[in-house]
């Protein structure tokens, strides 16, 4: 705040920008919720696959949104695997008055698999609504939304071994929470999501992955970078509580 000749007082605004990694050294962590199938030698279409329920909440090196197809002729258009990844950080020592005016979610790719059947998978950042988002479970497998809260990117253009940018929309900077934790999904979107079926090849693995939180190099982890400024509320300036 300034005084100006007149005596009326001006706002100085300085933006802030600061960064969130997904660690597992931090209380809580993302990774990951997949589905598997209950025999892997005989899958399960694609349509109890995508709406069953999870298996296993987890967390490694890699995070990974991808399905998987049985490996057998004869089981065609089965898969084993659907996982759906997840993003959990501690955000409350954002100020009270702080007011986000962008933020992005950073992912450094790892790994992209088409099947090379003419699949075409796209990745995106994705509403997620766990029942408790301190203790996730199997059950939160669908409670991933449908609103994207960023530009998707394409399977020609994921980036591996380099970082991989999603700008937040004003829906995504409405979930960065300033008294706890935030949390994200990192979902496939045109046939998890999208509902299209992907064409089917025995083996074959369609998706993405990219460093996650456990056991890997901090400079690699998924990170939110938020930028902020103190003072009153912008028309892009969303945060909750």
């Amino acid at each position: 705040m300034r005084d100006t000749a007149g005596g009326e007082r001006k706002l100085s605004i300085v933006p802030t920008t600061v960064t969130f990694i997904d660690q597992s050294t931090n209380p809580k962590y993302g990774g990951h919720i997949f589905r598997q199938a209950p025999s892997l030698s005989i899958g399960e279409p694609w349509s109890v696959i995508e709406s069953g329920a999870g298996s296993v909440v987890g967390a490694s090196t890699l995070s990974s949104a991808r399905f998987d197809a049985v490996n057998k002729d004869a089981y065609p258009g089965n898969w084993i695997y659907l996982y759906r990844p997840f993003m959990r950080l501690d955000t409350s020592s954002l100020p009270d008055t702080a007011v986000v005016v962008s933020a992005k979610i950073r992912l450094k790719g790892k790994y992209k698999y088409d099947g090379g059947v003419g699949n075409v998978p796209s990745m995106n950042i994705s509403e997620f609504n766990p029942l408790d988002k301190a203790a996730i479970v199997e059950g939160d497998f669908q409670n991933f939304g449908t609103a994207l809260f960023s530009t998707s990117i394409s399977y020609g253009d994921w980036l591996l071994e380099d970082w991989n940018e999603f700008p937040l929309n004003e829906a995504g900077l409405s979930v960065i929470s300033k008294t706890g934790l935030t949390v994200f999904g990192t979902r496939e979107v045109a046939y998890d999501l999208g509902g299209a079926t992907p064409t089917w090849k025995k083996a074959l693995s369609t998706g993405f992955a990219y460093y996650g939180p456990v056991r890997g190099v901090e400079a690699n982890m998924p990170r939110l970078e938020i930028t902020y400024i103190i003072g009153a509320p912008r028309s892009r300036g969303f945060i909750s509580d």
